[in-house]
């Protein structure tokens, strides 16, 4: 189990060291909306960074 090897989720809200994001790749997830979702995760990044 992943707590008993001292995994756990935070809230989104707690200090953390680091953010996984999956990139949009696949167009069937976003049927004619890639572009826009990529510009959006884009965003998101620099807002993160």
């Amino acid at each position: 189990m992943p707590a008993a090897l001292g995994f756990s989720m935070p809230a989104e809200w707690e200090k953390h060291e680091a953010t996984w994001l999956g990139w949009p790749h696949n167009p069937t997830d976003w049927p004619d909306k890639l572009d826009t979702i990529r510009w959006v995760y884009g965003e998101m990044v620099r807002k993160m960074a």
